[in-house]
């Protein structure tokens, strides 16, 4: 049953895996400046003793769960996603960095699935 739902989502013509494309990738720039950018520094102005441990895993669980609608293994797994992004801000001080790990992330799907022969 989720198969066949999941199967309706899935980009199959040159004009979907365009489209796919392009959500992926302002999907990934805008939750990257969403949940590592201004996440971080709200935290960080809202409790200003928080350490950047706490800050990941704050924004992490809260990347997470606003993923929700994937049921809770898409909360499970964005949430570790949430993880290495968060810690790949960190450790690089350059939101670009997790913008493009992310991008690419979502991108895979396209790398995975090749694209259907035209008729």
């Amino acid at each position: 049953m989720a198969e066949e739902r999941a199967s309706a989502l899935i980009p199959r013509s040159t004009e979907e895996r365009r489209l796919w494309a392009g959500i992926c990738i302002a999907g990934g720039v805008f939750e990257e400046l969403a949940y590592r950018g201004f996440l971080f520094y709200f935290l960080s102005a809202v409790i200003p003793h928080i350490d950047i441990v706490e800050t990941v895993v704050i924004s992490s669980a809260l990347f997470g769960l606003a993923h929700i609608y994937q049921g809770w293994r898409g909360v499970v797994s964005t949430g570790v996603a949430g993880l290495v992004l968060g810690g790949l801000y960190a450790l690089s001080g350059n939101l670009l960095v997790p913008i493009v790990a992310h991008v690419m992330a979502n991108l895979r799907l396209l790398l995975i699935l090749p694209p259907e022969e035209p008729p």
